[in-house]
């Protein structure tokens, strides 16, 4: 897996950002493991838009062909 990722509290849309280029699935799950979104990054970077999902904790779950990664996610409103 990439040796950083850098995965912001704020602001929305939530920006990921990678040390290469590579095809990655993105993946976020509740809290009870159930799919609420997923995306496909080509480059090195990119965005979602979390700004539809409840308050909570949810996990980003990323995969590449180097590896898999899930980091997890807490979204307050303001």
């Amino acid at each position: 897996m990439d040796a950083a990722i850098k995965i912001p509290v704020f602001p929305i849309p939530l920006t990921i950002e990678f040390e290469t280029s590579a095809r990655r699935e993105l993946r976020i799950l509740d809290i009870h493991g159930r799919l609420i979104s997923q995306d496909v990054l080509t480059g090195s970077g990119g965005e979602l838009d979390v700004s539809s999902f409840s308050e909570g904790i949810y996990f980003l779950q990323v995969e590449s062909s180097s590896g898999n990664l899930v980091e997890r996610l807490v979204i307050i409103s303001d």
